[in-house]
């Protein structure tokens, strides 16, 4: 526990390639930060002792002191730590209180990303693994729009009075979201890939019956009924 470490250690300002030790009876705390625009590494262990060795990089070829015990555990790790990474360089995880929403967010981004291994290793010519991801999340989306649609089948209602267009549900083109105005309110708003071009608002599928048609939005998120023509006088 962190009340059990050395403040002096924590709170120490670590430059770069700078180690620091600490050791309580068998347990030994290590710090170490490798390069200046990367946070400090400590690490617990009660099988090392406080000795550095010279690594020299692959890449570059610059040698540098580091601790014995990161070195170890870079050389047994097999890149297990770097590929747990690689599910976070696209993740569908959103700040929340709820654990159990980050625990299934987590098991989504493990399946997006061993599903996009998969389809990597049998194509020849392989999507990015960001198109790969929005090309599922958008057959979710059509296959949740046909079952709306088929829970509840928009009700095509012509143009009346207003002349404002054609009122019928219409897909809105490439990633674009608009408002619904059926379900959203003052406190949260919620977008929909779907829109009444007669009332030039969002809706989504399950709302359309709902919708006041010839409602449009105006400026401060009101809504105002576009006013009827006026009648012409008869000869």
């Amino acid at each position: 526990r962190s009340k059990d470490l050395s403040k002096t250690l924590i709170q120490t300002n670590l430059k770069p390639t700078e180690t620091i030790y600490f050791r309580r009876n068998k347990t030994l705390l290590v710090g170490y930060k490798q390069k200046k625009t990367r946070k400090p590494v400590y690490m617990l262990s009660t099988a090392f002792t406080a000795d550095d060795v010279l690594i020299r990089s692959k890449k570059s070829g610059i040698e540098a002191i580091k601790p014995k015990l990161i070195g170890e555990y870079n050389l047994n790790m097999g890149g297990v730590d770097t590929k747990d990474k690689s599910i976070y360089h696209l993740t569908c995880t959103r700040t929340t209180k709820k654990y159990w929403r980050k625990i299934f967010d987590n098991f989504t981004d493990m399946a997006l990303l061993n599903a996009y291994i998969l389809y990597a290793r049998n194509t020849d010519n392989p999507l990015s693994r960001h198109s790969f991801t929005v090309n599922i999340i958008e057959s979710l989306v059509e296959e949740n729009h046909h079952q709306q649609v088929q829970n509840h089948p928009p009700q095509q209602i012509h143009p009346g009075p207003a002349g404002d267009g054609e009122h019928n549900l219409v897909r809105l083109p490439g990633v674009k979201l608009r408002v619904c105005v059926v379900c959203s309110t003052s406190q949260k708003q919620t977008r929909s890939r779907y829109w009444c071009p007669g009332c030039l608002c969002g809706v989504h599928p399950g709302c359309y019956n709902q919708l006041q048609h010839f409602m449009r939005p105006v400026g401060g998120g009101r809504r105002k009924r576009a006013a009827p023509p006026p009648e012409s006088d008869s000869d």
